[in-house]
C-alpha cells in the first residue's frame, strides 16, 4: 500500500460523507417547503423530469444543478457555457425573490477540471466581491453534453448596509 492511497480513500470517504449530510440537510429541511415554479427550459408534454428546478424552505432556496445543453456540432466555449448556466441560475433567484447576494453555497461539477481558471473568471464577474462557499469537482460526463453543472443554495440574511 503506497501513502497515498489511505489519503485517497480518506478523500473518498469525505466524499460520500458530504453528499449524505446535504441529502440530509435537503430532506430534512424539506417539511416545510414551497415549490418553485421556475424552470430551467420549457419542458415538452412528453418531457416530464423527475426534480423541481428550485425548492424554497424556511427561508432557503435550494437551485437544482443548472447546465448548458450542447447540440450535436454546437462548438461554446467553457466561457460561453458557465455565462449560461450562471444566467440561469441568476433567473432563478430573481424569480424567487432572491440574488447572487443571497448564495450561501455553489457546487461546480466540471467535466476538464483544466478549466477551472476559466470558469472562475467567469464565475467570479456574477458575484459583487463577496463570493460563497464553493466546492468544484471533475466528473467524467454530465447530461446532454454539457460541460459544466452549478447547483446552488441561496438564503435570506441580513445584508450590511453601507454606511459610507
Amino acid at each position: 500500500m503506497s501513502s497515498i492511497e489511505p489519503v485517497h480513500q480518506n478523500f473518498n470517504q469525505m466524499k460520500i460523507s458530504f453528499a449524505l449530510l446535504m441529502t440530509s440537510i435537503i430532506l430534512c429541511s424539506c417539511n416545510n417547503h414551497k415549490q418553485s415554479g421556475t424552470s430551467q427550459q420549457p419542458i415538452s408534454q412528453t418531457q416530464v423530469l423527475p426534480f423541481l428546478p428550485s425548492v424554497e424552505s424556511n427561508g432557503t432556496l435550494y437551485i437544482s444543478g443548472q447546465i448548458s445543453p450542447n447540440k450535436e456540432g454546437e462548438n461554446k466555449t467553457i466561457e460561453q457555457e458557465t455565462k449560461e448556466v450562471m444566467e440561469k441560475i441568476g433567473e432563478i433567484l430573481k424569480q424567487n425573490g432572491y440574488g447572487f447576494m443571497d448564495v450561501v453555497q455553489c457546487s461546480v461539477f466540471l467535466t476538464d477540471i483544466n478549466d477551472y481558471q476559466k470558469v472562475n473568471n467567469v464565475y467570479a464577474s456574477f458575484y459583487d466581491g463577496k463570493f460563497p462557499s464553493r466546492v468544484a469537482m471533475e466528473v467524467s460526463r454530465l447530461v446532454k453534453g454539457s460541460r459544466i453543472e452549478i447547483a446552488a443554495i441561496a438564503a435570506k440574511k441580513d445584508h450590511p448596509k453601507n454606511l459610507n
